[in-house]
């Protein structure tokens, strides 16, 4: 869009027409941003709820085998000496 304004309608569009054409470049590319910043965050908050649910499960897991072991006793008793 910034190339056609600058050459192809250079001097064929009048001074309203030119305002108005470069207005709505202005807006498209600020919606443009809008949209990108949305999905910055999206993706941040998706990527911050995983990490959370990876740690939550992590943690779950690790107490779940220490659990079992308790039971059973150590997974590697200690040797003799």
């Amino acid at each position: 869009m910034a190339v056609a304004g600058l050459t192809v309608l250079d001097g064929r569009l009048g001074p309203r027409a030119f305002v108005a054409y470069w207005l709505v470049c202005f807006v498209i590319t600020a919606l443009a941003m809008v949209a990108a910043m949305l999905d910055f965050h999206a993706v941040r908050k998706e990527s911050r709820d995983e990490r959370e649910t990876l740690l939550t499960d992590t943690l779950l897991k690790i107490e779940q085998e220490k659990r079992s072991r308790g039971s059973r006793g150590p997974a590697n008793p200690p040797e003799p000496t």
